[in-house]
């Protein structure tokens, strides 16, 4: 039972993570889609497991800008393409879009 609870709880979380993200963070960025070039170990807990944070290329109005996305995935790898937001005033700032 306190193991489902915190399972719920985690979730909960995360999805308020989510949606923090998308709705506010990124308010007034534009979408576009980053292709993961390398990735560096986010270390886990004992409760988590190891994630990855990507360093990604995009292009915008056709410069190819680079930049380590503030999200982390354990499913993220070099090659996959994921979708990320960038401030159309400094294309160089982007905030990740969760497990895309």
């Amino acid at each position: 039972m306190k193991r489902e609870l915190i399972f719920l709880l985690l979730g909960i979380f995360f999805l308020g993570v989510g949606v923090y993200a998308t709705f506010f963070l990124t308010r007034g960025y534009v979408a576009t889609t980053a292709v993961i070039e390398r990735v560096k170990l986010v270390p886990g807990t004992v409760d988590e497991a190891d994630t990855y944070r990507p360093y990604v290329r995009y292009s915008v109005d056709g410069s190819i800008y680079h930049a380590w996305s503030d999200v982390s995935s354990s499913s993220y790898r070099e090659g996959k393409r994921i979708k990320i937001f960038y401030n159309p005033a400094n294309p160089e700032e982007i905030h990740g879009a969760p497990d895309s």
